[in-house]
């Protein structure tokens, strides 16, 4: 993600958008930001929200919301101190459907996400807030709801039917190299972890919450301590259905767990952490292309 954020982030004398990776959009930035960025836009991005943002949220937040929804207060409440011309928040409702005829939807406080902080932050949008409903489902990339968001993104940003094409065609080939460069990264990772026995554990969780080191209670970071090698859900190979879980609102059963859900995928025991190598323990480190 950092060579995406560097690469499109480059500023080009055009109109201004800011966004980020963070909250709802970790595992299709690369579709957004070069939507945005093919339709003439300067991103100017945030990454990596801290415990200063979160405070923030919470300071902002009239209610007591989850620590996602604070923490995105304040990630919030830093695009909207941008000289941007536009802020982009997107609400993301239905997702990428798990498997066929089960319909998969975001939560419905990150759903309202986008609404919340809009009205809390209104003074400081000044009217910038670009906050289109988002669908994908069975379809992914190529679905009418989802080309529906991508016109209305291009009305808001005067850019003609055409160019809105154009852009989604450089959007779907941005985010399919992405999506084959975390799994090859999970493969990479597993053949590690494989050739230098050292247990390989899948976490899973919503991508909000695993790959943001305020929210994910430093997990990966425990597994790698205790010698095992962390591995997000979405750089695992899988082949099969993924599970579901009746009346969940996310893509998978693993979107249900709050915290990151570490599920280790080799039986050998847990060696010690002193038994890994120093050059076997920095490899251990989450190794998430979202990072």
């Amino acid at each position: 993600m950092a060579e995406l954020a560097a690469r499109l982030g480059v500023r080009r004398g055009k109109p201004r958008v800011a966004v980020t990776d963070e909250f709802l959009l970790p595992t299709h930035f690369p579709f957004f930001a070069r939507f945005l960025h093919e339709l003439g836009q300067d991103l100017i991005i945030l990454r990596r929200a801290d415990r200063a943002m979160l405070k923030r949220g919470i300071q902002l937040s009239n209610v007591p919301f989850c620590a996602p929804l604070q923490l995105f207060h304040g990630i919030a409440a830093a695009l909207a101190a941008t000289d941007a011309e536009r802020v982009f928040i997107p609400r993301l409702r239905h997702l990428p459907t798990a498997r066929e005829g089960l319909p998969a939807v975001n939560c419905p406080v990150a759903q309202a996400g986008a609404d919340v902080v809009g009205w809390d932050l209104q003074s400081d949008l000044g009217g910038r807030l670009l906050s289109p409903p988002v669908d994908f489902g069975p379809d992914h990339l190529h679905g009418p709801a989802l080309l529906e968001a991508c016109r209305q993104i291009a009305r808001g940003l005067g850019a003609d039917e055409a160019a809105c094409h154009r852009a989604h065609r450089q959007a779907v080939e941005e985010q399919r190299t992405f999506d084959d460069r975390v799994q090859a990264i999970g493969q990479r990772a597993l053949a590690f972890a494989r050739s230098h026995q050292i247990p390989a554990v899948v976490i899973l969780g919503r991508p909000y919450t695993i790959h943001n080191p305020v929210l994910n209670s430093n997990v990966p970071v425990i597994l790698r301590e205790q010698g095992a090698l962390a591995l997000p859900g979405e750089t695992f190979p899988c082949h099969r259905t993924p599970p579901s879980t009746p009346n969940s609102t996310g893509a998978t059963a693993a979107a249900s767990c709050a915290p990151p859900m570490p599920s280790a995928i080799n039986p050998a025991p847990m060696p010690s952490s002193a038994a890994i190598t120093p050059a076997a323990r920095t490899a251990c480190a989450c190794p998430s292309a979202a990072t």
